[in-house]
């Protein structure tokens, strides 16, 4: 079986907001980098692997647990024959702030728990499974209180935990980015449009952000790059332009540099 890069299931979470499953993965198995359109966490039950997160490498084995919001990207290989608990959920399970707090930049949401934190954790997941499987009153606000537990047990366990609330400008900017990036943009102009000097957005972006303005604009587009090579007959050249670069070798340079493969290896071996 092959994977889409672009992870995408839609269809599956139409006629539900949450979904629990068992997976398993043979030794050698890679999983390319890819980007959820959903929410995911994700706890490993057993084996071991190397997942690369937002850039960075992690060693993974039982109870390696991790979050994956619409920001992160990430890729898999199984070490040894692997086996995990995918949950995976729209945004309407968690409350503002702590949608807030995974959604605005790529995260560090990553942790090894022990023995018994993880037979807890696995309990609270047949939890939620059977009520998903079996709803009955209020079965929603248990969905609800399980889902927003386990997340924030995770951003308090993990190196992501700063508690500092996002100043409305760097919400801002966040927006204006999402909005703007396939345009001709840079960090002058950003400051120009929100009223405020470079040398200050760009401290904003590194202290609550924890990625410089042009790391995150190529997170940006990339994401949009990939989407574009999976599902339309654009040439790579094309791509480059419709995802905000003004030069394809630029493109190309950025996106082997991140995803560590060419973008036609990319369209290539995407399906």
């Amino acid at each position: 079986m092959n994977y889409k890069m672009l992870m995408d299931i839609k269809d599956l979470l139409d006629n539900c907001d949450l979904v629990v499953r068992e997976k398993s993965m043979p030794k050698g198995k890679v999983i390319p980098p890819h980007w959820h359109n959903y929410l995911e966490l994700e706890i490993i039950t057993g084996g071991r692997a190397v997942q690369v997160y937002n850039g960075e490498k992690y060693q993974l084995c039982r109870g390696s647990m991790y979050m994956l919001s619409y920001c992160d990207y990430h890729s898999f290989s199984a070490t040894d024959e692997l086996s995990l608990i995918s949950i995976r959920f729209k945004e309407s399970l968690l409350n503002n702030s702590i949608a807030k707090h995974i959604n605005i930049k790529p995260n560090r949401l990553i942790h090894n728990f022990n023995e018994s934190e993880i037979n807890e954790i696995i309990s609270k997941i047949k939890v939620l499974d059977k009520e998903t499987s079996n709803p009955q009153i209020y079965t929603d606000i248990i969905k609800s209180s399980i889902i927003s537990e386990l997340v924030v047990s995770l951003i308090r366990s993990s190196s992501d935990t700063e508690d500092e609330n996002v100043p409305q400008l760097i919400q801002q900017a966040v927006v204006y980015v999402n909005t703007n990036f396939r345009e001709k943009l840079t960090l002058g102009e950003l400051a120009k449009e929100l009223s405020v000097s470079v040398n200050y957005l760009g401290s904003l972006f590194k202290k609550y952000l924890k990625t410089s303005f042009n790391e995150y604009l190529n997170n940006i587009r990339l994401k949009y790059a990939c989407k574009l090579l999976l599902t339309s007959d654009l040439t790579i050249k094309e791509v480059a332009f419709e995802s905000g670069y003004s030069s394809v070798e630029y493109f190309s340079y950025t996106f082997k540099k991140m995803m560590h493969m060419s973008p036609g290896a990319y369209h290539r071996d995407g399906f």
